[in-house]
């Protein structure tokens, strides 16, 4: 071989391996370290609870988490299924479901068991375990309730008595609270359909009552998305003077674009 082909071939072979070498720091990029919680502030009760984690993990490389556990919640049981998939990225929904009554308090992490290495202790955010079952000495009956993909949602009931409503509220933290916006509604006398109404309000018994409300989507410069569940309160005063408290779980579905997610993986290559 000549000097001008064998330079030819060095230039060939540095340019595959360029490429090569560029496409394995490229897969990389695009890949976590390990599993990636979101941030939750997740609300529930002692009985029937039920409680939701994400978390992003990758398809095909590196650890896969195996099991979650919250030790202060050994009646905590978890179901891992794949709620969206990305180009190189599974976003997993953790479906918790208590087998008995859990304990009241406040709880900021879990134990993750994964298919290599050891557990590892990881913070998920703030899971609030309320004493009771959430329905409170309600004026209501409580009779649907829904969500969409959209962040829509509702939950309505029918009054039981004669109620003056007084207020409407949710568990959510302050700084969250711009991501929720709800209107309240009712059949009033004399109209067939549910109207806005201004609190506080004298609503008769077997008027029915709806919450509308919305969730708005989450500032990307954020970091991590977080993950809700709160209480929405109606409280009233029922006509011998009595409180009454109404509590019900709003939904909260949380979906992620892949634009979203690439900035996720970047985040958390240059923390």
């Amino acid at each position: 071989m000549n000097t001008r082909n064998r330079l030819l071939a060095g230039i060939i072979a540095v340019l595959i391996a360029g490429s090569w070498i560029g496409n394995v720091l490229y897969y990389r990029s695009g890949q976590l370290r390990e599993p990636l919680f979101m941030n939750h502030e997740i609300m529930t009760a002692t009985q029937g609870s039920i409680i939701d984690l994400y978390y992003l993990e990758n398809k095909s490389t590196g650890k896969k988490v195996t099991a979650i556990q919250i030790e202060a919640l050994p009646s905590l049981r978890f179901e891992l299924t794949e709620w969206q998939s990305f180009s190189h990225q599974k976003f997993m929904h953790a479906f918790g479901y208590a087998e008995s009554d859990l304990q009241p308090g406040k709880y900021t992490e879990a134990t993750v068991y994964y298919n290599e290495g050891p557990p590892k202790k990881v913070p998920i955010g703030i899971i609030e375990v309320e004493d009771g079952e959430g329905d409170g000495n309600g004026a209501l009956n409580f009779y649907s309730s829904g969500g969409g993909s959209d962040g829509s949602g509702f939950i309505s009931g029918r009054l039981r008595r004669d109620s003056v409503v007084e207020e409407v509220s949710t568990s959510i933290g302050d700084n969250y609270k711009p991501l929720l916006t709800y209107e309240l509604k009712a059949t009033m006398p004399g109209a067939g359909e549910l109207v806005p109404i201004q609190l506080p309000e004298r609503v008769p018994q077997g008027a029915s009552l709806r919450v509308d409300y919305q969730w708005h989507e989450q500032d990307p410069a954020a970091g991590i998305p977080t993950v809700f569940r709160p209480w929405m309160t109606i409280r009233s005063q029922a006509s011998d003077g009595t409180e009454r408290i109404d509590k019900n779980l709003i939904q909260f579905n949380l979906y992620l674009t892949e634009a979203q997610v690439r900035a996720l993986v970047k985040r958390e290559a240059n923390p």
